[in-house]
């Protein structure tokens, strides 16, 4: 993430200089925005504290970063991320409603919202869930989402499938692991949720 913003690029008219400078010439002026690659820094650094644990400070260095830039998505995620670990569900729903306000398309930010909903319809959670993986294709968080529908309601075959198939398509995130195990668990097959533990 420590990327390098290329330079940007801009015509500027300039006087035709010397015989051979065809009339309204166009020079290219090539210049340094240092404000995005400060921005990846503090974004970059929020991200270290957030990996480090150290929660509450990765959610001050993002509203840092958020003031440079109120409309980046990475800031809201990284701040709604830090909000749920620090147990505070209410803002990291804040921050996924403003993601949804910035793209109301936003999948992660749906599928999130509906996770963090402790007094939703899980039929009609359900129903957006499907219509989102019919929609966007296949990504991992949109099946972890619907396989926490799924155990909510104790469905557990269903959950397992959810699960497998969040696993399947991101074999290195610990939740969908866990989640993928603990299903299983509960289903019966132990010896192979045993793995997954």
């Amino acid at each position: 993430d420590n990327e390098q913003v290329p330079p940007q690029i801009s015509a500027i008219e300039a006087e035709p200089s010397g015989p051979m400078a065809p009339a309204n010439s166009q020079l290219m002026e090539i210049s340094k925005n240092k404000t995005p690659l400060k921005q990846n820094a503090m974004i970059s650094e929020a991200f270290k504290a957030y990996q480090a644990g150290q929660f509450e400070s990765a959610e001050k260095l993002y509203q840092n970063a958020l003031q440079d830039d109120p409309d980046n998505r990475d800031i809201y995620l990284g701040l709604a991320a830090s909000a749920i670990n620090r147990g505070d569900r209410e803002s990291a729903y804040k921050h996924y409603l403003k993601l949804l306000d910035l793209d109301p398309d936003d999948a992660l930010a749906l599928s999130s919202l509906i996770s963090l909903s402790n007094n939703s319809d899980p039929v009609k959670d359900e129903s957006i869930i499907k219509t989102l993986i019919n929609k966007e294709g296949n990504l991992p968080y949109l099946y972890f989402a619907l396989g926490n529908i799924y155990a909510k309601q104790l469905r557990w075959p269903d959950a397992q499938e959810a699960f497998f198939n969040a696993y399947r398509l991101d074999s290195t995130n610990p939740d969908y692991v866990l989640n993928l195990a603990i299903s299983l668990d509960n289903i019966g097959q132990y010896t192979t949720a045993l793995d997954f533990y």
